[in-house]
């Protein structure tokens, strides 16, 4: 009898000690990626927000998601034929490059952030890989923290960590949080139609530091409800720009700049400035 009690405890011991806990990213990311080299379809649909969620979330924001989509049975569908189709490519790479248990080692898993398609920040686990001692990785999409764990809305199929930072570097990078908040001038009262100096405002709430951006700034006039556009020009600036920072810098281009309407009322013209690029991108430091 003694016997037995000691060999249920010691199961269930063992079995703890096997057990992966959801709560670590790296753990996460692992499970993640053996569900995937191993095919094991319906855990992997388990890993992605599903209804079975609404009791575990922790995250007001994901209200919407369970109050309102999950109830849309026409988003239902076109969700759940969307994971049927992100793990049949992560097959279908996986086989193309010969991807099995016997040559694969998982490594980590690292944060990172992206824009969605409506110009919010989200975040993501990129899980990395030994495919034939080669780093790989995939990422697993817009993740979401639960009480007990993680799940996803999405994932990508494998890459080459090496071909895709060769990718990424001949990529303009426009990172969410790096824009212009405002602008303004300086005018002589003898001189109402040109600009004296003219000054934008940079600020940068990405988490990361940048030494170079290239911007465009552009000028447009109202007359009688007609828009012309009277200026745009792609700039560069190199500069370390660190996280958090409010820059203020003029426009050189505009100095003595004659814009054709009283810029004494705003009203009169518009302004916009964009970022083209940024670099150094945070993937490829």
């Amino acid at each position: 009898m003694k016997k037995l009690i000691f060999l249920y405890f010691l199961a269930q011991i063992l079995l703890l000690a096997c057990s992966i806990d959801e709560r670590d990213p790296n753990k996460f990311g692992e499970l993640l990626f053996e569900n995937l080299v191993s095919r094991k379809t319906d855990d992997i649909k388990a890993l992605y927000l599903n209804d079975d969620d609404k009791n575990r979330v922790t995250d007001t924001l994901l209200n919407h998601f369970f109050n309102v989509r999950l109830k849309d049975t026409f988003f239902i569908r076109m969700y759940n034929a969307r994971q049927e189709e992100e793990i049949k490519e992560w097959y279908k790479v996986a086989i193309d490059k010969e991807i099995t248990k016997k040559n694969v080692s998982f490594l980590r898993t690292e944060l990172d952030s992206s824009t969605s398609s409506y110009n919010t920040p989200i975040l993501n686990f990129k899980i990395y890989f030994l495919l034939n001692n080669k780093e790989h990785f995939f990422t697993a999409e817009d993740i979401d923290r639960m009480k007990d764990g993680w799940t996803i809305y999405g994932i990508t199929p494998p890459t080459n960590a090496s071909e895709e930072k060769k990718r990424l570097e001949n990529q303009p990078y426009k990172p969410f949080g790096l824009w212009f908040t405002n602008c303004n001038w300086k005018y002589s009262n003898y001189a109402l139609t040109t600009f004296s100096n003219f000054y934008v405002t940079l600020s940068n709430n990405t988490g990361h530091d940048f030494d170079y951006i290239k911007f465009r700034v552009s000028l447009k006039t109202n007359k009688n409800g007609y828009e012309e556009t009277v200026f745009s020009k792609t700039l560069e600036r190199r500069e370390k720009i660190y996280d958090k920072d409010v820059v203020k810098f003029e426009i050189e281009e505009l100095r003595g700049f004659y814009i054709g309407v009283n810029i004494n009322n705003e009203k009169n013209f518009d302004w916009d400035s964009e970022i083209l690029d940024a670099k150094p991108r945070p993937e490829i430091k």
